[in-house]
């Protein structure tokens, strides 16, 4: 018996909007010059201060299909609040 590994068309829609995400949020700051091996330059540490909130927005389907929009402000977070939250001790490695 074969198994299908086919993603339905919710879950491929889904998909498509992570990596447009990504694609259009994450990989431009994993770009940015002021962000070294060695972590944020004062500049972009600035530009991402703790207490300031990025947008967000949660599209979730229930089992009838209806779509359900949240739109959240997410916490900017240093690196010691997100290991905190972790729970992990050091988050640099190379």
């Amino acid at each position: 018996m074969a198994i299908d590994f086919e993603l339905p068309s919710d879950l491929r829609d889904l998909q498509t909007r992570i990596r447009a995400f990504i694609a259009a949020e994450i990989v431009p700051l994993e770009r940015d010059p002021r962000c070294t091996p060695h972590g944020p330059t004062e500049d972009l540490k600035q530009a991402l201060k703790p207490g300031a909130t990025v947008p967000l927005t949660l599209v979730l389907r229930d089992a009838k299909g209806a779509e359900h929009k949240m739109e959240l402000k997410v916490p900017v977070a240093t690196q010691a609040e997100a290991a905190a939250t972790r729970g992990s001790k050091d988050l640099h490695k190379h």
